[in-house]
């Protein structure tokens, strides 16, 4: 347990334990608080973070003073999304080739191949074509990265794996037409975790890019009463009368380590879907 002892604020002692400390509880000592005051050390350093730990002594001297402009940092780092994957930036606006460099395999995106893609904000459908274009970002954007290659997905090739090895774990899937999807494949799956444990959900999954098995499934649609927590909504529509709502959610954080032979649909479900399930 951490030594009591006092210290002074603005001349008036206060017993408090000495050690690390945030600058932030010694002012709430003193009665005011972090959000428009700072707190100044004997030197007159001033603690701008007032979440950062200081070291406090016995008998240590401080002073508290108003914020201005020069107790806080210019530049607050912007949060946006792009393909559902967090990212935050200083400098605003970016090209469209730094947000896509800069989101990378975290988001699915193969930064060789940068001229294939086009980005686009999801809340306003702004659509971003040349790696040079000027981006101005604000707080929790949500652009979505688009690949605009060849096609292989297509081919009647590729659908036929996909249903032959979802057809293997006895899923009983069926191809579906949908809005802004070339291939989407529809099944029913028991969820063994969470929220809905116990129950079997219709899921939907479709493609952003093309090539699987090298490309996994990125969105995954559920009906629109079905609503994971804390994953923004990338659109809906409407199917055989009832409402759908899709999800970014490529499994981008090991599906690319995975040797030829673990790129398959069993691995999908198993390591990624069922996660995601889980969460809802």
């Amino acid at each position: 347990m951490a030594k009591s002892s006092h210290i002074l604020i603005d001349g008036q002692q206060h017993e408090t334990e000495v050690g690390q400390r945030k600058p932030s509880s010694l002012l709430q000592l003193a009665g005011k608080s972090a959000e428009d005051t700072s707190l100044v050390l004997e030197d007159g350093q001033v603690c701008a973070n007032p979440d950062d730990p200081i070291d406090v002594v016995s008998g240590q001297k401080f002073t508290t003073r108003e914020q201005d402009l020069s107790d806080t940092p210019d530049d607050k780092p912007i949060c946006y999304f792009v393909n559902g994957e967090s990212n935050s930036t200083i400098e605003n606006p970016l090209t469209v080739q730094s947000i896509l460099q800069n989101a990378g395999a975290g988001a699915a995106i193969d930064t060789l191949e940068l001229e294939s893609y086009y980005l686009e904000n999801t809340p306003d459908g702004r659509r971003y074509e040349n790696l040079d274009d000027m981006v101005t970002i604000t707080e929790g954007d949500n652009f979505l990265a688009i690949h605009v290659g060849s096609t292989p997905v297509a081919n009647l090739n590729c659908d036929d794996i996909i249903m032959e090895e979802l057809e293997k774990l006895a899923l009983d899937p069926r191809t579906v037409r949908i809005p802004d999807s070339k291939y989407a494949v529809m099944f029913d799956m028991a969820v063994k975790h969470g929220a809905y444990k116990g129950k079997s959900l219709q899921i939907t999954l479709s493609f952003q890019e093309d090539g699987y098995p090298e490309y996994p499934p990125h969105f995954v649609h559920f009906k629109s009463n079905i609503k994971p927590a804390k994953i923004p909504v990338h659109s809906t529509y409407q199917f055989e009368g009832e409402n759908w709502s899709v999800y970014s959610l490529p499994p981008s954080d090991f599906w690319d380590r995975l040797p030829s032979s673990e790129k398959n649909m069993k691995t999908y479900l198993n390591r990624h879907l069922l996660r995601v399930l889980a969460d809802l």
